[in-house]
């Protein structure tokens, strides 16, 4: 399963290096937001980056690096809870009065609950999979 997440992290993050997701504003946006929004998504992609190298690297023993899967599974499910509060109140209603972003992220805040709700499962099942692992020990 990490391995999976860190897939999609993986072709996440080339799309934030690379700042794909900005090529379509590079005509409607002002300079000074694609600059900023190719800084944070630059930025972000290399956090992901590293995201991908930890998860390699704990995969290889998960038994061995519980410790790391717990942090990853309680930050998953904060994250996640997050991002859905983000999606229910209606996050991307900020971007009402700038049109191009608003028709840029569409169906943003769908969007970010599924990831919210992916986020809490993944969180949810390794939080219980130590609970188990510990009353077997």
């Amino acid at each position: 399963m990490l391995i999976f997440g860190a897939f999609y992290i993986l072709a996440d993050a080339l799309i934030h290096l690379f700042n794909i997701r900005l090529t379509d504003t590079l005509e409607i946006w002002p300079t000074s937001a694609i600059a900023f929004s190719g800084f944070i998504s630059q930025l972000y992609a290399s956090f992901a980056l590293l995201t991908v190298g930890v998860i390699i690297e704990v995969q290889k023993n998960i038994k061995k690096n519980a410790a790391i899967v717990l942090v990853m599974g309680i930050w998953a499910i904060w994250h996640g809870g997050f991002l859905g509060y983000q999606a229910l109140t209606g996050f991307s209603n900020n971007f009402q009065q700038v049109p191009s972003l608003y028709v840029w992220l569409p169906f943003y805040n769908s969007v970010i609950f599924l990831e919210s709700i992916l986020l809490i499962l993944f969180g949810t099942m390794v939080v219980l999979w130590r609970i188990k692992d510990g009353k077997s020990n």
